[in-house]
């Protein structure tokens, strides 16, 4: 398991089930993981506060 990961499940309370990644950045509506796989961001307004979007002009 990531680092990460291990960490969280230490230090925050488990009020739900979390999804096992860990996103590095935001470009335009597509989220990135740690290992470069994308991710279609459907929670956009959830992600504008956690990794903001640019500007791509």
């Amino acid at each position: 398991m990531n680092q990460w990961i291990e960490i969280a499940e230490q230090e925050f309370v488990p009020v739900y089930h979390r999804y096992p990644v860990v996103l590095e950045r935001g470009e335009g509506v597509f989220l990135y993981d740690i290992y470069g796989k994308k991710y279609l961001d459907f929670g956009s307004g959830i992600g504008v506060c956690a990794l903001g979007y640019h500007d791509m002009a």
